[in-house]
């Protein structure tokens, strides 16, 4: 039995070292299985890889065992967190193939656009083969904020990991969370376009889940706005607001970005509101959305790709909305409410 552990080596990078065990309880140290440059690159950037990893996972993506002769393209896959003085920065992983004692990465992809809501993932191959990952979805507010309210950090929903053709990963939710899915408001065949006007879509609520199947024109820009408010601090349009974006690019080719816009998420000016975006595959300018809303979490995956992040509206606000600049078409919205996972109140403590 071979095992992996995250650490890092003094003026080189973060590492992965390798044990073996013959009884699991006795483990040999084998030697690092690969190791990290955290020259290249700035601290800032989003692929940076730290000087020290945590939580790594390495697996082989779809079927098949590691260390075996590949029977297809799927990769390899080292999945890592980058940590630094102190900081956890965001989870990445490599693509590449794991041979004898080390590996060999190909290339290196960002795991979650969200960074460190999305940290310290960990997966397992399930009964039917499925590769499902967790993540540690961190805080985004403050030390007395937290204190206040009692509790800290929440595990992200599981999700399903796939291979796509050209190698990296793919994620959605697992089916299995359909099942708190409650009361159920469609929508189809709706063109968006002109002034960027919100449109309300008859959804509302603080949990839930939204899927959406939309075509982009080149250069179109369609906003999901989540958690909107109306009144409050302002006059014009909602106090609170959450917004994610989808934009083509302007040349019509197969690509666009995904971004998290959370400036006008919460009116406490103490709360994480950073940038959060990515490049995302649209092939003929299709893309499906999924959104799934808790509270104060929020999970999104265009395309498969996945942005997780943390909100904290002080207002309550409830009202889910749509907008474009240029042409959006809305092939379908489906949205619902979600039960609680668990019936009444929990107790922190078993």
């Amino acid at each position: 039995m071979a095992a992996v552990g995250g650490f890092g080596i003094r003026q080189r990078g973060g590492t992965a070292f390798l044990y073996e065990s013959a009884d699991l309880r006795r483990w040999d140290y084998i030697g690092p299985l690969f190791i990290g440059d955290a020259s290249q690159g700035d601290p800032a950037d989003t692929d940076w890889t730290g000087t020290m990893w945590e939580c790594v996972d390495l697996f082989r993506a779809g079927h098949g065992s590691l260390g075996s002769a590949p029977s297809n393209a799927s990769p390899d896959v080292l999945v890592f967190s980058a940590w630094n003085d102190g900081d956890t920065h965001h989870p990445l992983y490599w693509t590449g193939r794991y041979a004898g004692d080390s590996f060999e990465p190909v290339a290196l992809h960002r795991l979650d656009y969200g960074g460190r809501f999305f940290y310290a993932p960990q997966s397992f191959e399930d009964e039917s083969g499925r590769r499902v990952m967790f993540g540690w979805m961190q805080e985004g507010r403050s030390d007395a904020a937290m204190v206040e309210a009692g509790w800290s950090g929440v595990m992200s929903l599981p999700r399903t990991v796939t291979a796509s053709e050209d190698g990296t990963l793919r994620f959605a939710p697992v089916p299995e969370i359909k099942k708190l899915r409650r009361e159920h408001v469609g929508l189809s065949g709706l063109v968006l376009g002109g002034a960027p006007v919100p449109m309300e879509t008859g959804v509302s609520g603080q949990q839930l889940d939204l899927e959406l199947d939309l075509e982009l024109a080149p250069g179109a820009l369609l906003r999901l706005g989540v958690l909107g408010s109306n009144g409050g601090s302002t006059s014009d349009g909602p106090a609170e607001e959450t917004v994610i974006e989808l934009r083509r690019a302007d040349d019509g080719g197969n690509n666009g970005t995904l971004r998290l816009d959370r400036t006008q998420s919460s009116l406490d000016p103490t709360v994480d509101v950073e940038d959060k975006s990515g490049p995302v595959p649209m092939p003929g300018g299709r893309v499906h959305l999924r959104v799934i809303l808790d509270r104060s979490a929020v999970e999104i995956f265009a395309n498969g790709i996945a942005l997780t992040a943390r909100i904290y509206p002080t207002l309550g606000g409830e009202n889910v909305s749509l907008a474009a600049e240029g042409t959006a078409k809305v092939l379908s919205h489906d949205a619902w409410t979600m039960a609680d996972i668990f019936d009444g109140t929990r107790s922190l403590f078993p």
